[in-house]
């Protein structure tokens, strides 16, 4: 559907599949680009329609999401790992795309500890006015200005409380970028590091940003644009979402 929505016949499409022709392999030396910048001009509306699908099912190392199926179909080197999504010439590579994330420990324990200290030491904090179960209970979001002005001068002892809850990890003189980088690096050292695993966000318009360590990770995400998904009254973890800021 792919090759005849893209005005191209079945035959015209085969040649290109699992072959050197679909996809220049420097794009996997790339730090950052747009993907169909690589394919072949004849190929490119075809290439488009790949990227976006979706395959598999049942269990999640089964399935794969946007752009595993056109790396995979377009390129001889790659192969479908038993960990990560790509593997091309042994490099084992994670795929996020559109907004995929990033997660650690649980929203609603971190917002339990800091509610109860705050609680304790008189502290306000700022009432949920949106959420089934959130709404109307005491709710802090460290990556929301106003939450971390309204504890003002004890915002380091509840961006401690927080942490500590979230990675069971301490930290002293606690501050937003403190965290966040600390946050980031465990995250990047979970998924990347630990796992010999590199990582390649994705937009669904092509744009990418390939990342081949933690420390190129951390540098990146680690600034104010980062959005970051906090659930106070939810198992959800404390998660980034993953995106490819506009070039400049």
């Amino acid at each position: 559907m792919c090759a005849l929505r893209s005005g191209l016949s079945i035959d015209e499409v085969i040649p290109i599949v699992r072959t050197p022709i679909g996809l220049d392999e420097s794009f996997f030396i790339q730090k950052e680009g747009n993907i169909f910048s690589f394919v072949p001009k004849k190929y490119l509306a075809f290439a488009k329609r790949l990227f976006i699908k979706r395959a598999g099912g049942g269990t999640p190392n089964a399935a794969m999401g946007k752009a595993e199926l056109f790396l995979l179909l377009l390129s001889d080197k790659t192969n479908k790992p038993a960990k990560g999504d790509i593997s091309f010439c042994n490099r084992n590579i994670e795929i996020k795309t559109n907004g995929g994330k990033f997660g650690l420990g649980n929203g609603d324990v971190a917002n339990a500890k800091v509610v109860e200290f705050c609680n304790r030491e008189g502290i306000e904090l700022r009432k949920a006015t949106v959420g089934k179960v959130a709404k109307g209970k005491l709710v802090f979001d460290p990556t929301m200005k106003t939450d971390r002005d309204r504890v003002g001068k004890r915002l380091p002892d509840v961006l401690a409380i927080w942490w500590e809850a979230l990675s069971g990890s301490q930290m002293s003189n606690a501050t937003w970028p403190r965290v966040r980088k600390a946050f980031l690096q465990n995250v990047a050292d979970v998924n990347l590091t630990n796992t010999n695993m590199e990582l390649m966000v994705f937009e669904t318009d092509g744009e990418f940003r390939h990342f081949k360590n933690s420390t190129e990770f951390v540098k990146y995400y680690n600034n104010e644009r980062t959005r970051f998904e906090c659930r106070g009254y939810q198992k959800n973890p404390f998660s980034i979402y993953l995106r490819v800021f506009q070039r400049i």
